[in-house]
């Protein structure tokens, strides 16, 4: 059974359409296979070019499947299968030969879109989902409907009304199956995002990371209004290995189990929704004393390590939600005193004129916030600046003696190595700073541009470490402002200062730009409510809502029993109305097209516009012997479709007898006889 063409070019438009979202995560050879395969059937309906014989298709999928497994190492999880569903869905496009083949196909790209949405369930990705969903349910209908209704744009109706009569259901199974936050998918994935922190400190590293736009995490503060972001420092990981500017963060950093510390109730509350990352930090407010997942009461998905900074112990490549518990000081925390064979290290050669400065700052000090207030008023003294296009630097001496101009990370490498030949512990710190307020002022949204670097020394007074931010007195504009609107804040100055930019540029900047930077706030906070609520609503927030209901232990098999009631309440509903919507047949029409079927197996076809009455005088022309057979079960017929007559169930039951037992000889032959002769029905109104 050959189907038509517009059917098929749908097909072709549909698997291209489920490819596309794949493209970013698939490796490219996957994609760039997947989309030859398209490419040559479509060529070979609109050019007729030859399809690939059987064995040459055979040997492709082999080597695609052993290029994948030599790809991931493996054949199975979320990134190996994926990609093997990619290929396999393009390369079944060779085969569409049938209508069943076809169906293979539509129902490859339901699978094709819940595989991207394993990976993603951004806003975007829920927009695309109702459309194409929407678009391979019509095009499944579209195959199996008649000739007369395979139009697109009705099946497209149809499709929506379905989707509509699904959502009870739906709304059923997501309330009570909720989602876990924990993806056991994610674990599997090797090709996230590169964008993130190092090990490693290099000058222009953090500021090279700084003109990413991309969105790192958002966060609220549940128990607290945040008016600032100048305190808002973000603690990522910790760098104790010094070497001029370049800082590593060492191999005697030893992770350990995080212990529940006892709260004071002074510590502020934040709810971080984490962007995938190839990384394993979590980021919290300093001085973070517990990070935590939801679900996690026992805390093994957390680590930490120097400098209380933590990290999770499963791979962050799909969203996830936490909450860190941080003090306002850092006299809050106990710390234990810092090893000067590590914090007073400075390794490679240091040139005598840093080694005078280093002497210079220390000279009159009595405690280690004088030498910190001393390394300020150098960098102040001595006129450095802060950019953001540092360009190349060779190293520490540089910096200090020659450009005197740098991003965060110049700084606060060559204030800790200051610091620790003028004999403080120090070290240097990597997160972020600031953060810009969403459109409702309910979260912040904290993005690569905050990426920032800062000090931390040992006060041997208090016991405790401190930060020390060179930037706050070179560019205090940069903190008060987070990263995002301080480069906004240059690059509007910029173009002040140059005359070329005229009326136009002013306008676009402070109407045009305005206007795109509102409607970003404004879709992040559309994405922001929709991501949330998916990554919050897991079991622990279930039965938060049991508990606030009163249902407590026992809310488990509530749940249970009310989803079993619902969906059974749902089923019976759903057969009413589908019952109630079906087409009501005639009974007697039914036996009429019996009538007409006997009449053609005897070699009689009723034309396409011949009525009962004319159709009935034709029979007894063909079929002389059986005149009195025919009018028994002619009659009643007509006169009950198109006169006053009304036959009764036993009636139809008799005439369906009578149909059954007619028999008829091909014609132009003698008909067989029945046993009995047929006794007529009532009398008939009409002829």
């Amino acid at each position: 059974m050959r189907f038509d063409d517009r059917k098929q070019r749908l097909v072709y438009l549909l698997v291209g359409l489920n490819l596309l979202p794949h493209v970013m995560t698939v490796p490219s050879w996957v994609i760039g296979v997947s989309f030859f395969f398209l490419i040559w059937r479509v060529f070979h309906h609109l050019r007729s070019w030859p399809l690939p014989q059987v064995w040459f298709m055979r040997g492709l999928v082999v080597l695609g499947t052993v290029g994948i497994v030599l790809q991931y190492g493996t054949i199975m999880g979320q990134e190996a299968a994926t990609a093997l569903l990619v290929l396999m869905a393009a390369a079944k496009l060779f085969e569409l030969r049938r209508v069943r083949d076809t169906i293979v196909v539509i129902f490859l790209c339901y699978l094709l879109l819940m595989a991207k949405l394993i990976d993603s369930q951004s806003m975007e990705m829920t927009l695309f989902l109702i459309f194409d969903v929407l678009l391979i349910t019509a095009v499944l209908a579209i195959h199996h409907a008649p000739a007369e209704q395979g139009n697109l744009r009705y099946m497209l109706r149809r499709s929506l009304m379905l989707a509509l009569q699904a959502i009870p259901l739906a709304l059923v199974l997501f309330v009570f199956f909720p989602r876990f936050n924990i993806s056991l998918w994610s674990q599997t994935r090797k090709n996230a995002s590169q964008t993130g922190f190092s090990d490693r400190l290099r000058p222009g590293s953090v500021a090279q990371l700084a003109q990413s736009d991309q969105v790192a995490f958002r966060v609220s503060f549940p128990d607290r209004q945040i008016s600032t972001v100048q305190e808002l420092y973000w603690r990522g990981l910790i760098l104790t290995v010094a070497d001029g500017l370049d800082w590593d963060k060492g191999h005697f950093q030893k992770s350990q189990p995080v212990l529940e510390r006892p709260m004071t109730g002074q510590e502020i509350v934040q709810e971080i929704f984490l962007e995938p990352s190839s990384e394993h930090y979590l980021f919290a407010l300093e001085w973070p004393a517990l990070v935590m997942f939801p679900g996690d009461p026992n805390l093994r998905l957390v680590r930490t390590s120097e400098g209380r900074v933590f990290e999770s112990k499963m791979n962050l490549f799909s969203r996830q939600y936490f909450r860190a518990f941080s003090n306002l000081s850092p006299e809050a925390t106990v710390w234990e005193e810092p090893d000067p064979e590590i914090y007073l290290k400075v390794g490679g050669m240091v040139s005598e004129k840093v080694a005078t400065i280093a002497h210079q700052v220390k000279q009159g000090t009595t405690s280690s916030a004088d030498v910190a207030d001393r390394v300020l008023k150098y960098f102040v003294d001595n006129q450095f600046s802060y950019t953001l296009e540092p360009g190349a630097m060779s190293g520490l001496d540089e910096f200090l003696l020659v450009k005197r101009k740098g991003f965060c990370e110049h700084f606060a490498g060559a204030a800790a190595t200051i610091l620790r030949l003028a004999g403080v512990p120090s070290r240097v710190v990597v997160g972020f700073q600031g953060g810009t307020p969403s459109l409702l002022k309910d979260y912040f949204l904290v993005r690569y541009l905050d990426a920032h670097a800062w000090v931390e020394y040992w006060d041997t007074t208090k016991k405790s470490w401190n930060r020390l931010d060179p930037v706050a007195v070179i560019a205090p504009q940069r903190l008060a402002l987070g990263g995002a609107q301080f480069r906004e804040l240059v690059a509007s100055l910029d173009e002040e200062g140059n005359p070329e930019s005229g009326v136009i540029g002013e306008w676009i900047r402070g109407g045009m730009g305005e206007f795109g930077e509102r409607l970003k706030l404004v879709w992040d906070q559309t994405e922001s409510l929709w991501v949330n609520f998916l990554l919050r609503y897991d079991l622990s927030f279930q039965k938060d809502i049991l508990k606030q209901f009163g249902l407590g232990e026992y809310g488990k098999w509530l749940l249970a029993s009310g989803a079993v009631v619902i969906s059974l309440l749902l089923v019976v509903v759903g057969f009413l109305l589908l019952r109630k919507t079906r087409e009501r047949v005639d009974p007697v029409l039914v036996l009429y097209r019996k009538l007409c079927s006997r009449l053609k197996v005897a070699g009689l076809d009723r034309g396409p516009s011949e009525g009962p009455q004319a159709f009935w005088l034709r029979a007894r022309e063909s079929f002389p012997d059986r005149e009195r057979e025919l009018e028994s079960v002619f009659a009643p017929l007509i006169a009950s479709r198109y006169g006053l007559a009304h036959l009764t169930w036993k009636e139809r039951r008799e005439l369906k007898s009578r149909i059954k037992t007619l028999r008829l000889s091909r014609r132009g032959g003698k008909s067989r006889s029945p046993s009995a002769p047929a006794a007529p029905l009532r009398a008939t109104g009409t002829n």
